[in-house]
């Protein structure tokens, strides 16, 4: 493959460069190569400052110098750049040249932070909730991404409290022969390992635990409601205060604040991010994974763009054919930015829950607001 069609421009690099020399490519964000005299690649880089990144890798200091440092000066024989427009531009980019240029071993020249995911599994004839960094797995339900595996497992813990599931798994493995923990006595379990509760109606409970966290009915939470009140009603104050704790851990639990999509599949975030001039948003339609850059619209046009993005097709057949550990990639990339909170720019929006116009409206004119032009 030609670097050509890779990149937007390259510069020859001179055979010495001195101290107070500058390079004469842009300093802005953008994804850069530098590449050897026979059109290797050195090294695939990104930064928001691409000219002071790579003058920083190309020229040691004068004295003091490492040796690494001094070796890629003297190999290097081109800069190769892409101009990007935002961070979480930059990172995609980076995410999407690295396969082109170094094929199934892309991954080396990529670095990002694990995710976790809540992920359904079989134990023997029980299923349970476990941590996972691999979301795509047939025959599943995945829930996440999770910034950290203390977050994901604690969400676990929050699912087997609410549903009274078996926390011993090893336990599940010999049902119903094992014996009973503690759990059970503290009335946080039902006793499915000894079989004081039947295995149908452990599956059963369970599936009602799936269906509740990822929004499929709301079933469980009017259960939950009626009964409340109703024990409210005849002054059953300690069972009404129970049965608020568990809607209480139940909204807790499918709170979503735009960090957990539900599940893999069907995460689906619209992500608006600075265009080619500041006046400017450039849409991105991130779907199972899989990218869909739309075209930039003026800041001051946000009303009708964002009837267009609502009506954006989320269907699986608009999804571009990516290969899945690819997929994960861009997944991984944008549960790092939605772990930045703010500190990430632009706007994250989870269009698997409500996806109106008038919402993105409202968020992207409070994002955007200083880009307006006055």
């Amino acid at each position: 493959m030609s670097l050509m069609d890779v990149f937007s421009d390259h510069l020859l690099l001179p055979k010495q460069s001195g101290k107070g020399e500058t390079l004469a490519i842009p300093a802005l964000p953008g994804v850069y190569a530098i590449t050897s005299a026979t059109g290797e690649i050195i090294q695939l880089l990104s930064s928001q400052n691409i000219r002071r990144s790579a003058m920083l890798r190309l020229r040691p200091e004068e004295s003091g110098a490492s040796a690494r440092r001094a070796e890629l000066q003297s190999v290097s024989h081109a800069i190769w750049w892409t101009r990007t427009y935002s961070p979480f531009e930059t990172s995609l980019r980076h995410l999407e040249i690295a396969p082109r240029l170094f094929g199934d071993t892309y991954r080396k020249h990529t670095s990002l932070p694990a995710c976790w995911y809540a992920k359904t599994k079989l134990i023997g004839d029980f299923p349970l909730w476990i941590a996972t960094t691999a979301p795509f797995d047939s025959d599943t339900v995945t829930v996440g991404p999770f910034s950290s595996r203390i977050i994901c497992t604690r969400f676990i813990k929050d699912i087997e409290d609410l549903f009274g599931l078996c926390r011993d798994h090893t336990r599940l493995k010999i049902a119903p022969f094992a014996q009973r923990c503690s759990y059970y006595d503290m009335g946080k379990c039902t006793g499915a390992c000894d079989g004081t509760q039947t295995k149908s109606d452990y599956n059963e409970v369970f599936a009602q635990s799936v269906t509740s966290v990822i929004r499929k009915n709301n079933d469980y939470e009017t259960e939950l409601t009626d009964e409340m009140n109703l024990a409210s009603t005849k002054l059953n104050f300690e069972i009404a205060d129970t049965l608020k704790h568990k809607l209480d851990l139940l909204h807790k639990v499918r709170k979503t604040k735009g960090q957990i999509a539900i599940t893999p599949h069907d995460m689906r975030y619209l992500v608006l991010q600075r265009g080619q001039r500041p006046t400017l948003i450039r849409p991105f339609f991130v779907n199972a994974g899989a990218v869909t850059q739309g075209i930039d619209r003026p800041v001051d046009q946000i009303e009708q763009a964002a009837e267009d993005w609502a009506n954006f097709d989320w269907s699986s057949d608009n999804v571009p054919r990516e290969p899945v550990d690819r997929r994960e990639q861009v997944i991984k990339l944008l549960c790092h930015y939605l772990g930045k909170g703010k500190k990430a720019g632009g706007v994250f929006i989870n269009a698997a829950n409500t996806f109106k116009s008038n919402d993105i409206i409202s968020i992207a004119n409070n994002a955007f607001q200083a880009a307006k032009p006055k």
